[in-house]
């Protein structure tokens, strides 16, 4: 068997715009893929407060019940999410 033959399955097909600076996409793939500091969280959110005329700018809020029949994995995706 082509050794070769199996990495055309891994190939990125996904069409990409051109790159940004290498800083910016450090931060950016940082941001994606780590969870954030909770403390720097908190004093961004105290610093920074919804405006009050703009009610649906929040987290949404699933149903306990549901959120704990979810599996780990989903659960994880969605805190990446956010």
């Amino acid at each position: 068997m082509d050794e070769f033959c199996v990495m055309d399955f891994f190939e990125n097909t996904e069409k990409a715009g051109e790159p940004i600076s290498d800083k910016l996409a450090v931060v950016a793939n940082k941001a994606l893929r780590t969870k954030p500091k909770e403390e720097k969280v908190k004093q961004i959110f105290d610093t920074y407060k919804r405006p009050n005329n703009v009610d649906f700018l929040q987290v949404p809020t699933v149903n306990e019940q549901l959120w704990r029949q979810l599996q780990p994995n989903v659960k994880s995706h969605d805190y990446i999410l956010q």
